[in-house]
C-alpha cells in the first residue's frame, strides 16, 4: 500500500447495498496479520462470532480449494480467501467444509501445511457469496476495503442511476457534487481504500 493513498467513502440508501454486492463477489483486499488461522482470522481480526461461523459460513475456498478445518488452515500473505453459506445441490453437498461427502474431493482439498509461517502483517483478497452478502458484506463495506478505482467509479454510476440510491460521495475528505459524477473518474483512479455507508 506504499504511494499516494486515495480514499473514497460512498453513502447509500438502505435498498442499494445491493448494488455494492458483486464488489464483494469479485473479491476485494484487506490488510491483515497473516500466519494465523482461517478461525482466528475472522473471530480474532474480523470479530466474526463464533456460532455465526460454524452456522452459517458452510463453504469456505483458500486459493479455489475447499477447507475442511478453519482452524488448523493458515492464511498466508497473497491468498484469497472465499467464503459461502451452504451452496445448492451434490456439488454444494460435496464442497461443504466437514461433509461425509468431503472424500469425493479429496484430491482438491487443502492441507494443513507442515512449516510454521510466521505471524506478521500482509494482503489478502477476500470474496462473499450468496446469503452472507447482506450479513458479511455491510459488516465490510462500512470497515473498508480495497479496489481499483474503476470499480468504485462504476459502483458510484450503478448506485446513482438506480432510483437515486445515491447519497454522498466523499473523495479524498473532499464532497464530491453528485450533479458532476462523469468527472469522477478524474480523480478515482489507481488503488482506492472505499468504505460504504448506509443511511437509515
Amino acid at each position: 500500500m506504499s504511494g499516494t493513498q486515495q480514499s473514497v467513502e460512498v453513502t447509500v440508501t438502505r435498498s442499494a447495498i445491493g448494488l455494492c454486492y458483486p464488489l464483494l463477489q469479485k473479491g476485494v483486499a484487506l490488510s491483515i496479520t497473516v500466519g494465523v488461522s482461517i478461525m482466528e482470522l475472522l473471530t480474532s481480526q474480523f470479530g466474526i462470532a463464533p456460532e455465526y461461523i460454524k452456522n452459517k459460513i458452510q463453504t469456505i475456498f483458500l486459493d479455489g480449494v475447499p477447507v475442511d478445518d478453519e482452524e488448523m488452515t493458515i492464511i498466508e500473505d497473497g491468498v484469497t480467501l472465499a467464503l459461502s453459506s451452504a451452496m445448492p445441490g451434490l456439488a454444494g453437498a460435496i464442497l461443504r467444509k466437514g461433509s461425509h461427502l468431503k472424500r469425493m474431493r479429496r484430491e482438491i482439498s487443502s492441507v494443513v501445511p507442515e512449516d510454521i509461517t510466521t505471524v506478521h502483517r500482509g494482503e489478502i483478497t477476500m470474496k462473499f457469496f450468496n446469503l452472507l452478502l447482506p450479513d458479511l458484506g455491510r459488516l465490510f463495506l462500512e470497515k473498508g476495503v480495497w479496489v481499483d478505482g474503476k470499480d468504485v467509479q462504476e459502483l458510484i454510476k450503478r448506485c446513482h442511476y438506480a432510483g437515486n440510491g445515491l447519497i454522498g460521495v466523499i473523495v479524498n475528505g473532499v464532497p464530491f457534487p453528485l450533479e458532476k459524477l462523469n468527472g469522477v473518474g478524474e480523480q478515482v483512479v489507481g488503488r482506492v481504500f472505499l468504505t460504504v455507508k448506509i443511511e437509515e
